[in-house]
């Protein structure tokens, strides 16, 4: 686990998946600390579910930071992340930008 002020990003290994638990809000403030996470994992050598359960905000950075989080599994792995416990809020955003095609979204 690695923290930051604004982000803390917790990873666990369980029967094949990486589960990436997002904790804070990801925004222009935390961009950094995503794509630091981001290359401390990268390459990926199994499938990732990302937990949006305790994220209070996404705003658009923090959305190019799931899709660059994205393109460095598909890049690796050949399949997109899973996302889960995302908020109304989060996935009508998703749906409104059109990711929530481009990830698996799961309630």
């Amino acid at each position: 686990m690695e923290h930051f002020a604004e982000l803390v990003v917790t990873v666990d290994r369980i029967d094949g998946r990486a589960y990436l638990r997002i904790t804070g809000e990801l925004d222009l403030h935390s961009s950094h600390a995503l794509r630091v996470y981001i290359e401390d994992l990268s390459p990926f050598d199994m499938p990732v579910t990302v937990d949006l359960g305790h994220v209070g905000f996404i705003d658009s950075t923090g959305i190019r930071g799931l899709l660059e989080l994205n393109n460095h599994v598909m890049e690796s792995m050949g399949e997109p992340i899973t996302v889960e416990n995302a908020s109304d809020i989060s996935r009508r955003l998703f749906a409104l930008t059109g990711i929530d095609q481009v990830f698996n979204i799961v309630e």
